[in-house]
């Protein structure tokens, strides 16, 4: 730039790395801590007038001034994510190869969809009951 030319306005820099995530890691953590902040609300009863539910209040105290219970939308998915994470489901044979039910069945001797009418023991008999006199 030469000299005696007015500065422009700035023109902002590309963002440093990690620094244009930041602002969703921090929505998602009030998220996080609002629940959790729900969760202990729901504790102190449980825990009663016992040193551990007086602590529990006074953290309540303290942090319910700085976070809230999210939006029910917002607080289903995150609940639903975070249980995903806490306690994956497992992941059997069965469930990671297409079509591993109906070979382990096979390998039983069930055909696919299931064993044909008639084959097999009889069903029971219902006997009708003896009239009411």
């Amino acid at each position: 730039m030469p000299l005696g030319m007015p500065a422009g306005p700035a023109m902002p820099g590309p963002a440093q790395p990690g620094q244009a995530d930041r602002g969703g890691k921090e929505a998602r953590g009030k998220v996080v801590a609002g629940l959790g902040l729900e969760l202990l609300r729901i504790a102190i009863p449980l825990m009663g007038n016992s040193e551990d539910g007086q602590a529990l209040a006074e953290i309540v105290a303290k942090l319910g001034k700085r976070f809230v219970k999210p939006a029910a939308d917002m607080g289903q998915a995150e609940m639903k994510f975070m249980g995903s994470q806490l306690y994956p489901a497992p992941q059997g044979d069965a469930m990671q190869v297409p079509g591993a039910v109906q070979q382990q069945f096979g390998a039983m001797g069930i055909p696919p969809g299931g064993p044909k009418p008639g084959v097999g023991p009889p069903p029971p008999t219902v006997t009708p009951a003896s009239p009411m006199p």
